[in-house]
């Protein structure tokens, strides 16, 4: 078996595993609310930077500086969330040079 079907394989088994574990979401329930008062939270509320959701998948480890992220082994980093193919799996598109990589699947940065 070539070194491509074997990662492949073991990125699809972490993430079968992974999202054995991940308990479902909840809807929320709408929130109605006036124009005026909708432009006073936008005013009032400071602007964040992206943050990894309980729910999202992330790839981490030694391929993320690789892959965009300031540093290896950061579960919290937005750079290598994987995107729903909405067929049950997850996926992270990018280029990787040759070598030999540590890596794992995290759940909601944890």
């Amino acid at each position: 078996m070539d070194r491509k079907k074997i990662l492949s394989r073991a990125i699809g088994m972490s993430l079968t595993f992974g999202l054995l574990a991940v308990p479902f979401a909840t809807s929320m329930p709408d929130v109605v609310c006036s124009a005026a008062e909708a432009a006073a939270v936008q005013e009032s509320a400071p602007i964040k930077a992206a943050a990894v959701q309980k729910t999202d998948v992330v790839l981490v480890g030694s391929l993320q500086d690789e892959l965009g992220a300031a540093k290896e082994w950061d579960p919290a980093d937005t750079k290598t969330i994987m995107k729903s193919d909405g067929a049950g799996h997850h996926v992270l598109t990018g280029h990787l040079p040759k070598g030999n990589y540590d890596f794992k699947v995290v759940v909601g940065g944890s």
